[in-house]
């Protein structure tokens, strides 16, 4: 016989800020409400990045959206704001504390990213390239002591928004302690680095969750499972996302969500596409609009809830058609930390670990099976962490 194998103990993340729960940054972080609109286009290897610092803009700002850019277009991003405007060094740049109060942006712009990948997104997507543009004369160098920056007046991403921040609403209170958070996080990180240089264990940390995430234990009542069927996308253009189908599953109470979206004709469904779905045309003739879809998830969805997801892509969708509260977990990730490796779909994966699927019937087609395979998991997950 070969040696037995060692139990793999996962690392405690925090599903909040998206960081070790050894180097989580949720209690230094205040709010700050903001007026103007901070919009950020975030490059995808920038999202989970252990010291990226758009995390702080997403906790500690009321006004604040975060877009993952995966592709390149030229079609304006349906949840960017009117009149907003680039905060991007270059020629075409004016700069921001020399404009007029009336000739100001109501929306900021910022790209999140190596300076590299900001070029990257810059270069590739040439609505970013149409907007107004503005910059910054930064009063000081970069607080940003574990990263490079190429000259003396580039700074972090928090940092940038801070500075554009103090110069659109300078009576805003706050802005200081979101510095103070970004402080906090590289200090915390330095000593970690200094800990390991010097050959330091770290304390053992909590007993393995066997994939369970800590929040689907601490607070069960909060979690709410979704899922989405979308429309097809036409051929050779980069469409917007259009959901036909949402749901979800409050866990603690079995109450449920369920709505359906009228695509426009050129991209409904084909019958072949709907059997896949599982799904009747007629709910989706009668479906509603995407924006009375966005009313009616306000209405189930609260700000303390925390959604779960089987993988990133769904939540990052879902944020960008409804808008998700600012805490959220995709299971595929966690349930990786048990289990090293995932292959093949959630539903395979549950028929493999033989689950009892119970699906509201209320919840219809494929979407509405994956969310129960979710919960299925998630119960699973718990009872093994509880053990």
């Amino acid at each position: 016989m070969g040696e037995p194998r060692q139990q793999f103990e996962a690392r405690a993340v925090c599903y909040r800020c998206h960081k070790p729960q050894l180097t989580c940054i949720c209690a230094h972080v205040r709010r700050v409400a903001n007026r103007t609109r901070v919009w950020v286009a975030q490059h995808p290897r920038e999202r989970f990045h252990p010291i990226g610092t758009a995390r702080i803009a997403r906790l500690g700002l009321d006004n604040v959206h975060i877009e993952l850019v995966r592709s390149c277009t030229q079609t304006l991003p349906p949840s960017l704001p009117e009149r907003a405007a680039l905060l991007y060094p270059g020629p075409r740049a004016v700069e921001l504390a020399a404009l007029q109060p009336k000739e100001r942006p109501e929306a900021l712009v910022v790209l999140d990213g190596t300076w590299a990948q900001a070029h990257t997104l810059y270069r590739d997507n040439l609505w970013l390239q149409g907007l107004p543009h503005v910059r910054l004369t930064p009063q000081s160098e970069s607080r940003y002591r574990l990263r490079k920056e190429p000259a003396a007046t580039c700074v972090s991403t928090i940092e940038a928004i801070v500075e554009a921040l103090r110069i659109l609403e300078p009576d805003t209170p706050g802005l200081d302690g979101l510095l103070a958070s970004f402080d906090a996080m590289i200090d915390q990180q330095i000593a970690l680095i200094n800990q390991h240089r010097a050959g330091q264990r770290q304390p053992k940390g909590p007993p393995s969750l066997r994939g369970a995430p800590r929040c689907s234990l601490e607070e069960p009542e909060r979690l709410v499972v979704v899922g989405f069927e979308a429309a097809r996308r036409s051929s050779g253009e980069h469409d917007a996302l259009v959901i036909v189908q949402c749901v979800a599953i409050r866990v603690a109470t079995g109450e449920v969500f369920q709505q359906f979206v009228r695509p426009p004709e050129a991209r409904f469904p084909t019958p072949f596409h709907l059997q896949h779905m599982g799904l009747d045309p007629q709910l989706l003739e009668a479906g509603s609009t995407p924006h009375a879809l966005r009313e009616a998830w306000h209405r189930f969805i609260a700000p303390d809830d925390i959604v779960v997801a089987w993988n990133n892509s769904v939540l990052e969708a879902l944020d960008t058609v409804v808008g998700l509260p600012r805490r959220w977990v995709h299971l595929k990730s966690a349930y990786r930390s048990h289990a090293k490796r995932v292959r093949g779909p959630l539903s395979v994966l549950i028929d493999q670990l033989q689950l009892e699927r119970s699906t509201p019937p209320q919840l219809l087609g494929r979407a509405g099976k994956h969310v129960a395979d979710i919960v299925a998991l998630l119960a699973y997950l718990q009872s093994r962490a509880s053990r």
